[in-house]
């Protein structure tokens, strides 16, 4: 499966669902990427309240020095 996603994300990786969604298959895997990416995702949502997105920031910092 994991295969599949990055195949379409190949041919479309402005596909913001689709990111999404391979995201949350690898955190389900208990592949570390795939909460790094979710952290990312989130990120990219400017309209966050401020605290949330420091929290944010500081949860992709730790993910990043752990793997």
């Amino acid at each position: 499966m994991r295969e599949a996603f990055e195949a379409a994300l190949r041919d479309n990786p402005d596909d913001l669902a689709g990111w999404c969604a391979y995201a949350d298959y690898l955190a389900e895997q208990g592949d570390p990427r795939g909460a790094f990416m979710q952290t990312q995702l989130a990120l990219e949502d400017e309209s966050r309240p401020r605290a949330e997105r420091d929290a944010l920031k500081k949860r992709e910092a730790e993910l990043l020095a752990a793997h």
